[in-house]
């Protein structure tokens, strides 16, 4: 069985029965068209690579205290040209916090993560890279809040970075999101925006060993970044299997059958979680090979399958 990790979006419509996409026949994106923009800080950025241009940038250093000197060497530059992407924005911005609150207590909103989330374009794939600054310059910290959230509430960090993701994923409902995390960030910093990931089901990958200069990615640094990114989805090439192999259809108001062809054959595990990532059903956990299997779903709420194999989630569809 060829093994996938990334993590697709469908939005289906169930319509007499079948399953339909109004605006789209196809249930992936032809992989020759993926668009990938970037919400990140320093790290991401270059100059003349910015969407909109007026972001502050970091690279390259007129100081010669970092030997990343083009484009090309940076870590999303070189993301993107492996896997044969295109990129969409690149709307990151040199000091920003993720938060409201910046360095030395003063207002970021200008330059922040929860305000430029609005600027992302139509991508297939965002790539989140933040935090950075938010530990840097001890922003507040903030509880854990996922509704409801006021001006102050985005003032720290916890709250706005759960804004954010919430934001995204209704925004993007069938697009790909990946949150990364530095390495020598604050603990907390790190394992809120684990904890947060985990509850908005978006991928979040702790990178590690980033070879730094003057704090930030070296070329050596750059390469680890894309190494570590890549290696999380090294089979994203194989959508097209999934186009052709899973297929989900409502037999009435409150099943739905999930149909899985042959070539995805193997060890794998069906389970339905509410939007919330809480697990409600397992349907299936074994050898999958020219089976369909019914989940009860009632049609007027919304749910996550998800398709797992022994290297985590195969394939998520929002029913």
């Amino acid at each position: 069985m060829k093994k996938t990790i990334i993590v697709i979006y469908f939005l289906v419509s169930f319509v007499s029965g079948f399953c339909i996409d109004k605006e789209s026949p196809k249930l992936v994106k032809d992989i020759n068209t993926y668009k990938v923009s970037i919400l990140g800080d320093s790290y991401s950025t270059f100059i003349n690579s910015l969407t909109p241009n007026t972001n502050s940038y970091w690279y390259p250093r007129s100081q010669n205290d970092n030997d990343v000197k083009t484009v090309e060497q940076t870590w999303w530059y070189q993301f993107i040209q492996e896997k044969g992407f295109v990129l969409e924005y690149n709307n990151s911005y040199s000091g920003s916090t993720i938060c409201n609150t910046g360095y030395s207590g003063g207002n970021s909103s200008a330059s922040s993560f929860v305000t430029r989330m609005r600027n992302l374009g139509n991508p297939n794939l965002i790539i989140i890279f933040g935090g950075t600054n938010d530990s840097w310059a001890n922003s507040p910290l903030g509880s854990y809040k996922y509704s409801d959230w006021t001006d102050d509430d985005l003032k720290s960090f916890r709250p706005a970075f759960a804004y954010m993701l919430s934001y995204l994923i209704k925004k993007y409902p069938n697009e790909k999101i990946i949150n990364l995390v530095n390495t020598e960030l604050k603990s907390e910093i790190a394992d809120a925006q684990k904890l947060i990931c985990k509850y908005y089901n978006v991928e979040n990958i702790q990178l590690t060993n980033i070879n730094k200069m003057a704090g930030h990615p070296s070329v050596s640094g750059m390469i680890s970044i894309k190494n570590q990114l890549s290696n999380i989805i090294s089979n994203i090439d194989d959508v097209s299997l999934l186009r052709k192999n899973v297929n989900v259809s409502r037999i009435d108001e409150n099943k739905v059958k999930i149909s899985i062809n042959s070539d995805l054959s193997g060890n794998l595990e069906l389970a339905l979680y509410n939007m919330q990532g809480q697990l409600l059903q397992r349907a299936y956990n074994g050898t999958i090979s020219n089976n369909s299997y019914e989940l009860v779903a009632p049609k007027n709420n919304s749910y996550i399958l998800r398709i797992f194999d022994a290297n985590g989630s195969i394939v998520n569809i929002k029913l």
